[in-house]
């Protein structure tokens, strides 16, 4: 874990020094929905949250920064039927607040895809923390508005939280 955060500090360290020099930053902010992947469907079954994103362009194919937001993950309710009984089991929604490092690649001006690398703190109690990496695909519509589609799994000790995404971000 320390390795991780001394990776992550000095990423940002480089990040500010670098944009320093860059003209190009901007900042996005936005919505994701989705659904849960194999071991999260059994216990969630709708994943809803927002995400914030700082660029800074170190080429014109480039961006580096950081991503952070909030993930609620809806928990599901089961039923089991033994014989003549029914047991109903509730399970707690989970949330997520990540601290990432990004890297977007530029193939076209209105596609970037890339990848967010860092640590999720869970905010269950219990749950703690883990390594958090999601790639995307982002296509901007407009100027200001685009649609990305994402994996994001989260390395929890207990276990693996994976959701596939979707969502609206806007440019500012």
């Amino acid at each position: 874990m320390k390795q991780l955060s001394l990776l992550i500090v000095l990423f940002f360290v480089c990040a500010f020094v670098q944009s320093q020099y860059i003209e190009r930053g901007f900042m996005k902010a936005g919505f994701h929905a989705g659904m849960p992947t194999s071991q999260s469907a059994d216990f969630s079954s709708f994943t809803f949250g927002f995400d914030f994103f700082q660029h800074y362009g170190i080429s014109e194919e480039f961006d580096i920064g950081f991503a952070t937001g909030f993930t609620n993950a809806f928990g599901k309710t089961e039923q089991v039927q033994v014989g003549d009984f029914s047991i109903n089991g509730d399970f707690n929604n989970l949330q997520f607040i990540p601290a990432a490092a990004l890297l977007r690649y530029y193939p076209q001006r209105y596609l970037n895809i890339g990848a967010d690398v860092g640590y999720a703190l869970a905010l269950n109690q219990g749950l703690g923390g883990g390594l958090y990496y999601r790639p995307t695909i982002n296509f901007d519509v407009t100027e200001n508005t685009g649609f990305y589609v994402s994996y994001t799994n989260i390395e929890l000790e207990e276990l693996k939280w994976s959701t596939i995404t979707g969502g609206l971000i806007f440019t500012f």
